[in-house]
């Protein structure tokens, strides 16, 4: 994917999340700082950072044959054997999971994950379970094996980030923020015990089904808008899927304490919206150089509802925080969750 600067006044749209590119993206491969298809967003130059061509890609499920193949391998050979031996070792706090997991793809994790008692017999009880398919849909508009494609996404880009940032996963300290019943919380453990991600969120059913899928995390109840860092000198946090719903006063003063709760060097990954995405929804598709645009939903929660934003905006707003100016990164998988990666100064 080739990522251009125009000026203002050649800028039909934000971002455009092409079909017409996907043939020529590898999704295993971040678009790092330095890298040729990576630049840095100017925030104060009116430029924008657009994909072409300009057709919308589908975000509809992958084909039920796809799915089928990238499920069963996990029942093949050599990893159903390794997935055997995973489970002979297992510990009820999971601590020695990702030692286990070394030679296990993320994957094959997530596959196996989605029939625990099957690929682990011996020690699925300690282990995290999926959300039913209606919390799952409440929560995430996917369910099954959709929707862990694409979360197996968001983890990838998260750890290469991560390493880009000379952040060790093995041994780092972070926060999903916003942990919701923990869908990628659970994918996690590939990389680190339980007890070295702590999960936050501001809504209390959340965190009540997050207990009841089993998961192991330290969980912490937030208010909406963030009055103080959640942790401190944290290796890196994540938010996936909330500042897309979040309203200026909530989004501003997440990113402030969101940043604060890293250490110097330490990463953070958010996932917002460009505007297009408001067409997808009914509304009024806002100018470029719109800053941000929310529309509340009538009976849902304070400060929550559906949020795009200009990448000049959000890059100032890191900016303000503290922060580094950011990068952008997308999967094909999620084209309207476009990834903002960032770091504290050192």
């Amino acid at each position: 994917m080739r990522f251009v600067r125009l000026s203002r006044r050649h800028i039909s749209l934000n971002i455009h999340l092409v079909s017409a590119t996907l043939a020529s993206i590898g999704t295993d491969r971040a678009l790092l700082p330095g890298s040729p298809a990576c630049h840095q967003i100017s925030q104060d130059s009116g430029q924008s950072m657009v994909t072409q061509p300009d057709t919308a890609p589908s975000t509809g499920p992958d084909p039920p044959t796809a799915r089928v193949r990238w499920i069963e391998e996990a029942e093949r050979e050599p990893w159903i054997s390794i997935l055997q031996e995973v489970d002979a070792e297992i510990d009820p706090d999971l601590s020695n999971l990702p030692a286990l997991l070394g030679r296990v793809p993320l994957a094959i994790w997530a596959a196996a994950l989605l029939q625990p008692q099957t690929f682990f017999p011996r020690s699925h009880p300690h282990l995290p379970v999926m959300a039913s398919p209606h919390v799952q849909l409440k929560y995430n508009a996917g369910h099954g094996a959709s929707l862990l494609l694409r979360s197996v996404d968001f983890v990838r880009q998260t750890a290469t980030w991560l390493g880009s940032c000379g952040i060790t996963v093995a041994t780092a300290r972070g926060m999903d923020f916003g942990i919701g019943w923990g869908r990628l919380a659970r994918l996690w453990l590939k990389y680190a015990a339980p007890n070295a991600l702590l999960g936050a969120d501001a809504w209390k059913p959340s965190l009540d089904e997050a207990r009841g899928c089993n998961l192991k995390n330290p969980l912490l109840h937030t208010g909406a808008v963030l009055a103080e860092a959640p942790a401190e000198s944290l290796d890196f946090a994540w938010a996936c899927s909330v500042f897309t719903h979040l309203d200026r006063e909530a989004f501003e003063a997440c990113l402030l304490h969101l940043g604060r709760s890293l250490r110097p060097g330490g990463a953070l990954l958010f996932s917002v919206r460009p505007h297009e995405f408001m067409g997808r929804i009914g509304k009024p598709v806002p100018q470029p150089d719109e800053p941000f645009v929310f529309h509340t939903h009538p009976t849902g929660p304070a400060h929550f509802g559906n949020t795009s934003v200009s990448p000049a905006w959000v890059a100032a707003e890191c900016v303000r925080a503290g922060l580094e100016t950011p990068c952008l990164e997308w999967s094909p998988r999620d084209p309207y969750q476009v990834l903002v990666l960032t770091r504290r100064p050192q």
